[in-house]
């Protein structure tokens, strides 16, 4: 899986944080400081993710993608892909030329 490297796991921590950590945070903080719209308002976050329909994986990773390209500037690239075009680099594949007949 091409998201699971050393550099991308800053990333999905910053992600997890702005879609999950700030509603662990907010109950901490409110519950401690008695500011009961902060607990309330964590809490419901909280609640909602613990639902079991919840896509909130989906967009924890798609944040960290779109993170990961803004600091790096490149897409994921698969590494079959990659594989293939240094093959074709190297001269290993020849390239299939579309001369079909009309």
């Amino acid at each position: 899986m091409p998201y699971l490297t050393v550099k991308m796991l800053p990333f999905l921590v910053v992600a997890w944080f702005i879609t999950n950590g700030w509603s662990y945070t907010a109950v901490v903080v409110g519950a401690k400081y008695d500011i009961p719209w902060l607990t309330w308002a964590g809490g419901a976050w909280i609640s909602l993710l613990w639902f079991p329909l919840t896509i909130e994986k989906p967009i924890t990773i798609f944040i960290a993608g779109l993170l990961y390209r803004l600091i790096y500037k490149k897409p994921f690239i698969k590494k079959e892909k990659k594989l293939d075009e240094e093959r074709k680099e190297s001269g290993d594949i020849k390239e299939i030329q579309d001369d079909y007949p009309e």
